[in-house]
């Protein structure tokens, strides 16, 4: 099976990752300190970038899972990245989804029929010959066709390049590939509003699913950015306004243990 584009590209991906960090919490790495003391909320913006910088150089791994808006389009991710270099979750676009999983250095990914009836209409190669060959079978990065796939997830499938993204500011970004038929490319949002965690001002406290956070804002960006009260200064929440808008949660150090899929079940055509 052949193909020159993949329904997601890197510059869309660490755009889900950067604009569409934007929700409530679930879970977070520390609890509030007690009292609603909340010594993280006393520092200067670049002093919390530091801080979280900190954190995540420390943590074991990261569970983010939201969903968001931009220009028409709208994309979901639930998305767990170990620092052992293990990662799997899915990525959702406009309907069409992608389970991804990277193990012992290979990435694979899913060919959903959801997927596939999305990239049909701009790839002429997925017959429905084609489509019935493949669909629900897992490519991996090993191959022509799933190293594409593979190389779309970008961030996505590494915490160490995920959490520098966050650390740094957003990511920088080019135009991205239609990931339809609509054969127009997707201005890339970090190209316009953009996540800046290395431009935030400090804005008190509020109460989220009822724990205590640091509040921190670049008013210029659309961007509130919610860190732990206390202790290590995870990021637990994210919220933009703007080009796009969405929500997500972050979960830190919670591993989760993955294994590649079974051989019968991976495509190697």
């Amino acid at each position: 099976m052949s193909r020159t584009t993949s329904l997601i590209t890197a510059t869309t991906l660490a755009l889900a990752v950067s604009a569409g960090n934007a929700a409530g919490s679930s879970h977070h790495a520390s609890p509030s300190a007690p009292g609603g003391a909340a010594p993280n909320a006393g520092l200067s913006g670049a002093q919390m970038q530091s801080a979280f910088k900190a954190a995540v150089a420390k943590g074991t791994a990261v569970h983010v899972k939201g969903a968001f808006k931009q220009t028409g389009q709208t994309y979901s991710l639930d998305v767990n990245l170990n620092k052992n270099g293990q990662a799997q979750g899915e990525v959702i676009q406009n309907g069409a989804v992608l389970p991804v999983k990277k193990v012992d250095g290979i990435t694979y990914v899913q060919l959903t029929p959801s997927f596939l009836k999305q990239d049909a209409a701009v790839d002429p190669s997925l017959t429905p010959d084609v489509i019935k060959m493949v669909q629900n079978k897992w490519v991996s990065s090993q191959t022509t066709a799933g190293k594409t796939l593979a190389s779309s997830f970008g961030d996505l499938t590494d915490y160490n390049a995920f959490t520098s993204m966050l650390a740094g500011g957003g990511a920088t970004a080019t135009p991205s590939t239609p990931a339809s038929g609509s054969g127009t490319p997707m201005a890339s949002p970090t190209s316009s509003s953009g996540i800046q965690l290395d431009n935030l001002t400090a804005a008190g406290t509020a109460s989220v699913n009822g724990q205590t956070m640091a509040v921190y804002k670049n008013a210029a960006m659309g961007t509130t950015a919610y860190f732990a009260a206390s202790g290590p200064a995870y990021l637990e929440k994210l919220t933009t306004s703007g080009v796009e808008t969405g929500a997500a949660d972050f979960v830190w150090n919670k591993p989760v243990t993955v294994t590649p899929p079974p051989a019968s079940e991976v495509f190697t055509g």
